[in-house]
């Protein structure tokens, strides 16, 4: 009996949790569209835009299975992570590699559990997983995915939510006479005011989405938010290797817009050379655009120059 009842109640605490996250997360679909029509020029009636959401609901009824929970074990993880990469032991070793392979697991699956995903779900309506996958496809070729990995919105609104709790409790114990739990105040605090604060997060990952998507009606309506989500991409987007002059290669040196060729190391004979053109030098690297147009890194040593063409 004992253990039926605590299983009725395990269930009925994970069921309310879906249940509250359900409803966070159809607030934050909610302010997603009402603000990508705002960026969009495109503004509905709040009425327009809630019962077209509301379509969407059973995607976010699915995302609600994922996002906060793989949130939670991700921060307990990083959490349990740090005091194993402070000790030396072998105990402590095997942890860390345990841990780092479970948290690029939960990291890899956060990708398909996101909150931007709901954005689009917002915007577009799609179903949740097709969703998922385009709004991480348009992040990762935008270079915005290091902009919203590093946003500070979500623990600063938990903080918030933890600061007005504490407030709250504090305020109450100090009234003469009360009988109420400081505990249940803190959590009354969190709870009303995390989806107030929300908000603003929901707000800002649809501006950064949007942005992503179409950067040139941001840049006609707000010109200084626009220049501040540019010189973000700028800072986030790695730097090209700094071009030097020469450097040894196969039979001579290698200059910047040298044209060269080269064959994969052990490839079978007859095999196909590639041919390039250099186009940074970085240390004992070479970087050669190829004709079809990618950029690789070479060992010089094989590279081989390759004869201009002869003209016609």
């Amino acid at each position: 009996v004992h253990g039926g009842s605590a299983l009725m109640g395990c269930l009925f605490f994970l069921s309310y949790g879906w249940f509250v996250t359900t409803l966070l997360n159809f607030l934050f679909t909610l302010t997603s569209a009402v603000v990508a029509g705002a960026y969009y020029q495109t503004p509905t009636p709040l009425p327009t835009t809630l019962k077209r959401v509301s379509l969407s609901f059973g995607s976010v009824c699915l995302a609600s299975l994922g996002i906060t929970p793989l949130k939670t074990l991700r921060w307990a993880l990083q959490l349990s992570l740090a005091p194993c990469l402070l000790v030396e032991c072998s105990c402590c070793a095997w942890a860390t590699i345990i841990i780092g392979l479970a948290l690029s697991l939960v990291d890899r699956a956060c990708l398909t559990f996101s909150e931007p995903a709901l954005v689009h779900v917002a915007v577009y309506g799609e179903p949740y997983l097709k969703a998922a996958e385009d709004v991480n496809s348009l992040l990762r070729d935008s270079c915005m995915k290091k902009v919203v990995d590093d946003q500070l919105l979500t623990p600063l609104t938990l903080l918030c939510g933890c600061l007005v709790g504490v407030t709250a409790s504090a305020l109450v114990a100090l009234l003469p006479g009360h009988a109420l739990s400081p505990m249940a105040l803190f959590i009354a605090g969190v709870a009303l005011a995390s989806p107030l604060l929300s908000l603003a997060n929901a707000a800002a990952l649809t501006l950064m989405v949007c942005y992503a998507d179409n950067p040139s009606y941001l840049q006609n309506s707000d010109p200084k938010l626009s220049a501040a989500f540019a010189a973000a991409l700028e800072e986030g987007t790695p730097a090209k290797p700094p071009a030097a002059t020469t450097i040894a290669g196969a039979d001579g040196p290698l200059a910047c817009g040298d044209l060269v060729k080269t064959q994969v190391r052990g490839g079978s004979w007859g095999e196909m050379w590639h041919i390039g053109t250099v186009e940074n030098i970085l240390v004992r690297t070479v970087f050669v655009r190829f004709d079809s147009g990618a950029v690789e890194s070479v060992d010089p040593r094989d590279l081989q120059h390759q004869a201009p063409p002869l003209p016609i």
